[in-house]
């Protein structure tokens, strides 16, 4: 045995020598983990991988991501989109193409990596020293909760992941600079702060915060500013440059509309009572899981401001939460349970820490904490079990569209050849409210997922019951409706499929499997 291995510490040596935070982390982790996937891919039978179903899922999984790094450099998220073109070049040249399989695990990569950086920055805001049962019924109850469930299967969060993912990241390297004070710890903290910002710019205030703090805590500023003005400075320039960058450098923004047209999804506005209707949306509006967390929060809190313990680091996770909240609150139109995600960790993690700091007895604090850990595990298992719950109905709700999008797209796959043959094809069985659910809803990018990932290049003509209300409508000849959509496709009534005996027909049924007829069959 050379000297070099015999001197060389085991894992379980080297695990041994951890401070008693970091085994608690290492060993929540690892149960977290286990509880996730029992939770989610057992007793809610939801897929590792999903399908493109909803909203901007072909967008995000089209594979244009991957034909211009010119245009992702010029994008107003930049980081988002460059990262989008290597994950979406590595799927075709690895992966045949399914570009699903990186924006999910990127999807459970956020919500891990982001759930124990928050708690590792309140643990260390607050020196609460927390335990394995405090982090792991903090994850427990952050991964049930709806907004997490819908923040991982709907592929449009993935812009919002990465930047929670780099965020989160940042907060992790400030704290270790705030004790090491190295170089490059500064520099990585600066690298992850641009990456998180030029992602989304959802996290450009808690980085900001935590560093706030770290110069009023001793209460000296001006010699806590003269101690940190390379870093202030640095952050001042990372910030300016990302104004500079979205004001003048790109041409445009990835807005849908223009933001002062009042109906527009990112219609902004500051009105007091606009403010108050939409934070109310995100704290009640939603499910009971989203008041629930807010309620004991508050509760925590102020007990924990009453008692005098960390007034300072208390109020800073109230600013931390109103800074993620505050992007989504002046858009009272653009209003979704999933931007919770960001801001309910902070609110979950404080309570174990006001927990501990309160109760001068450890038993009591550890009773307390398992006593709401059972509280809320035994009420939501309780709920699905008996098909009640939020979260059951939001599972069941994923798995129906899951399964017909999967259907779906196998049907294509499986006649491509032959609809290739043809022009145009028309459709049916697709009900115009499920239209928002397919590959020709309106969203700007279907053609290109139907042309690139399916390698469809026929043009479309939806049948419904009634033309989709989604798309702008116009009067055809005869004086009936018939609604356009962007590209290659269109929606008609299906009184007309009657007089177009020319055309074959992809009949699709209820759970998305289908077959092709020709030209001539009755259908």
């Amino acid at each position: 045995m050379s000297p070099t291995t015999a001197t060389r510490p085991g894992y379980l040596a080297t695990f041994t020598n951890l401070d008693s935070y970091k085994k608690a982390t290492l060993i929540a982790l690892v149960v977290s983990i286990l509880y996730f996937c029992w939770y989610y891919f057992v007793l809610c039978n939801l897929p590792f991988i999903g399908t493109p179903t909803f909203r901007i899922d072909y967008i995000a999984a089209s594979l244009s991501r991957g034909d211009s790094l010119l245009n992702a450099v010029t994008d107003s998220r930049p980081v988002n989109r460059i990262l989008s073109f290597f994950q979406t070049r590595f799927a075709i040249a690895v992966l045949h193409g399914d570009t699903s399989y990186g924006l999910y695990l990127t999807q459970y990569l956020a919500v891990f990596v982001y759930f124990f950086c928050v708690a590792s920055t309140i643990n260390y805001l607050f020196k609460a020293n927390l335990g394995v049962l405090a982090l792991v019924a903090g994850f427990g109850v952050f991964a049930m909760s709806p907004e997490v469930i819908s923040s991982i299967y709907k592929l449009e969060t993935i812009v919002g992941s990465r930047s929670m993912l780099f965020g989160g990241l940042s907060l992790l390297v400030l704290m270790r600079w705030d004790r090491d004070r190295k170089h490059i710890q500064a520099a990585g903290f600066f690298f992850l702060y641009a990456l998180s910002i030029f992602s989304k710019e959802d996290f450009a205030l808690p980085p900001l915060l935590l560093l706030g703090w770290m110069l009023v805590r001793n209460g000296n500023i001006l010699d806590q500013v003269r101690t940190y003005k390379y870093m202030l400075i640095s952050a001042g320039a990372v910030l300016l440059f990302f104004l500079i960058y979205n004001e003048w450098l790109i041409k445009g923004h990835a807005f849908i509309d223009p933001v002062n047209v009042h109906g527009s999804p990112y219609f902004m506005s500051l009105s007091p009572s606009s403010l108050f209707r939409v934070a109310k949306r995100y704290i009640v509006g939603f499910d009971d899981t989203l008041a629930a967390i807010f309620i004991v929060y508050v509760l925590a809190a102020v007990a924990l401001f009453i008692s005098g313990k960390h007034r300072r680091e208390n109020i800073l996770v109230a600013l931390i939460i109103g800074g993620l909240m505050a992007p989504y609150l002046i858009m009272p139109n653009h209003v979704f349970d999933y931007y919770a995600t960001k801001w309910i960790a902070w609110q979950i993690m404080l309570v174990p820490v006001a927990i501990k700091l309160i109760c001068p007895q450890r038993t009591i604090a550890t009773a307390l904490t398992a006593g709401l850990a059972a509280a809320a595990f035994s009420l939501t298992i309780l709920g699905i079990m008996q098909h009640r719950a939020y979260q059951y109905y939001q599972s069941a709700y994923l798995r129906t569209h899951f399964n017909i999008s999967r259907n779906m797209k196998e049907t294509l796959e499986r006649n491509r050849l032959a609809l290739n043959a043809y022009d145009t094809v028309a459709i049916t069985g697709i009900a115009r409210k499920d239209i928002g659910y397919t590959p020709w809803q309106n969203n700007g990018e279907f053609s290109s997922y139907l042309t690139r990932n399916l390698g469809l290049d026929s043009n479309w003509i939806l049948y419904v019951p009634s033309a989709s209300p989604s798309v702008h409508s116009s009067k055809d000849s005869a004086g009936e409706s018939t609604r356009k959509m962007t590209g290659k496709v269109q929606v008609e009534s299906l009184a007309r499929l009657n007089a177009r005996t020319d055309l074959p027909v992809l009949a699709f049924n209820k759970d998305g499997t289908g077959r092709l007829l020709p030209p001539g069959s009755p259908h």
